[in-house]
């Protein structure tokens, strides 16, 4: 394997991350590699860009172990990854798979285990290797669902999350040109068969073709997210538990075309989900607001509560996520919503973060209560325990006596409140060292 680029493939894929500049120096780039000819073709373009610039590439594969053998794969990627100079890990996906809708469930799966990672790591930018052909996919999938401007104009090139840069800097080009990448190089790559499966929406599209995506979309989509961000700040307040407040009448003044995406935006913050909620129960909810009387409705994982003057938005106490583990040293994006981080002590080296119980919920009342925190947002909450119960809750500054907690939760959600200015290929992107988009608090 020669595992050589042409000098102007390696010129392309640099401008292309110029446009995510600036970097840190020596940066440590993590890239999401599945094995298959585009991560292939990522893997030999970041390996380059990054020698050219002192830097590290750590090699992130998922093994969902949807297919027998899928382990057995992984371990072949990654020493693949390995000789190609980049530092390989795999992640599995552990639990139990769900019956329906198993490309989405893997799919968010897959993100949370690269988020993990990165963090892990100290890794601000993830790679991904998704291409032209891929964007075409997702504008038409987005167009069957009758999505607006913003699902319209397709996948980002940078989509800021907690801790971290979600950087696609092959949304441009073609999926031809990057197994000619791969192939000139000499690298390997895994056809997933999974692709070909018409049992999956993507394997349909690719086998009955695309139609070129609305060439206004991006321009719409750019324009609403400036008026959005210049909106949201005075129409909601976040506060440090993760629960939303806005005022019913400015609610009402906003401009009808920005209350879909200011509601997308708020379910997406205090839900903590990848992905916002479809048009169709946007716009219900949007109506119910707009007309006179109380109203109690779910929507993206959150209970929206409205009264008279004024809207509350909490986690709903329901699909919380089962026991996950606080590595030691490392920290953890617990629902999408908080970051948690402390140190197990006492030779433990892994203590697991999950909701708190009804039964725990009982004698944390007086906290609660003096906190002014209503009981559902209060059961969204992280508490971390160990081998003897319940250790430590840092929301409510609670800890077991004589015991030392040294544990932080801080309301940090995978998708900021005010979003980042939608980049499409060609645009420049102002990233900043911590990957962090606007967030309005108030505390």
């Amino acid at each position: 394997m020669t595992a050589e680029l042409q000098p102007s493939d390696a010129a392309d894929f640099a401008d292309a991350m110029a446009a995510f500049a600036p970097f840190e120096p020596a940066p440590r780039l993590a890239l999401a590699v599945s094995g298959g000819v585009d991560s292939m073709a990522l893997a030999l373009l970041a390996r380059d860009w990054l020698r050219s610039r002192d830097g590290e590439g750590i090699a992130l594969i998922v093994d969902h172990g949807l297919r027998p053998g899928s382990g057995a794969e992984a371990v072949l990627v990654a020493q693949r990854c390995r000789d190609l100079g980049l530092r390989p890990e795999i992640l599995t996906w552990q639990g139990q798979r769900p019956v329906s809708a198993i490309e989405e469930a893997a799919r968010q799966a897959r993100y949370r285990l690269l988020e993990q990672a990165c963090a892990s790591h100290g890794c601000l930018h993830l790679l991904t290797a998704h291409h032209a052909g891929d964007q075409q996919e997702t504008i038409a999938l987005r167009q069957a669902r009758a999505s607006g401007p913003l699902g319209l104009a397709g996948m980002a090139a940078c989509t800021e999350r907690a801790g971290l840069r979600l950087l696609r800097p092959l949304l441009a080009w073609p999926k031809a040109r990057l197994r000619a990448i791969a192939s000139a190089a000499g690298a390997s790559w895994i056809d997933d068969p999974m692709n070909a499966d018409r049992r999956f929406a993507r394997a349909r599209l690719r086998a009955d073709g695309l139609a070129d995506p609305p060439p206004s979309s991006v321009r719409m989509r750019q324009g609403l997210e400036r008026r959005l961000v210049g909106a949201l700040p005075g129409l909601v307040a976040l506060d440090r538990f993760g629960v939303a407040r806005m005022s019913r009448a400015a609610w009402r003044m906003l401009a009808a075309d920005l209350q879909e995406p200011a509601l997308a935006r708020i379910a997406l913050a205090v839900g903590g989900g990848c992905y916002g909620p479809g048009s169709a129960p946007l716009v219900r909810l949007a109506r119910g607001l707009d007309a006179a009387g109380p109203l109690s409705a779910t929507l993206g994982g959150c209970l929206w509560r409205a009264g008279h003057a004024h809207v509350t938005v909490s986690r709903e106490v329901r699909n919380l996520p089962p026991p996950m583990p606080l590595d030691e040293g490392a920290g953890l994006l617990w629902d999408g919503r908080f970051l948690v981080q402390g140190a197990a002590g006492e030779g433990l080296a892994v203590l697991p973060v999950a909701a708190l119980t009804a039964g725990e919920m009982h004698p944390l009342r007086p906290l609660r209560r003096a906190l002014g925190l209503p009981a559902a947002a209060t059961a969204g909450l992280p508490a971390i325990r160990d081998l003897e119960g319940l250790l430590a809750v840092p929301h409510l500054g609670y800890a077991r006596s004589g015991r030392t907690a040294p544990f932080s939760a801080v309301f940090r959600p995978r998708h900021a409140l005010s979003p980042v200015p939608f980049a499409a290929i060609g645009d420049r992107v102002d990233g900043d060292a911590q990957g962090r988009g606007a967030l309005h608090l108030a505390c």
